[in-house]
């Protein structure tokens, strides 16, 4: 991903020396070659693959989570608005993970949610139901 100037300071820190807290998620709708990007080994001494390579620098300072799954929310490529709510699709969706980390820990940033995509869709969800632009 390339390299965002604008958000590149820590200005708005909790506390002085401290970096604030940040969540990445990534949704890749179309599937990614696992073996290139999720680890084979759990905890701190994982091996970094190929596309987390990049990344060796930073290791000490981001945790990876895989093998989510939502049980009861069906429908192939329907159901990928509920990636970050887990919200079935027969009930309206609701705050998504990312809003609620945004809710907790964005206060001490100069934005409190960042959404990007490259399509018009975006997987994040408001209080309400409403697709975060």
């Amino acid at each position: 991903m390339p390299w965002l100037e604008s958000l590149g300071g820590i200005a708005h820190a909790a506390e002085a020396g401290k970096e604030p807290r940040r969540l990445l998620l990534i949704c890749l709708p179309l599937g990614i070659y696992r073996d290139s990007f999720i680890p084979k080994q759990s905890g701190t001494g994982y091996e970094l693959t190929e596309y987390l390579a990049p990344l060796a620098d930073l290791r000490d300072r981001f945790t990876i989570v895989s093998g989510l799954e939502h049980p009861g929310v069906g429908g192939g490529h329907a159901s990928q608005p509920r990636i970050f709510t887990g919200i079935p699709s027969a009930e309206r969706n609701r705050r998504s993970l990312d809003q609620y980390v945004a809710a907790t820990l964005g206060q001490h940033t100069r934005f409190d949610s960042l959404a990007l995509s490259a399509g018009d869709n975006n997987f994040g969800w408001t209080d309400g139901g409403s697709m975060v632009p």
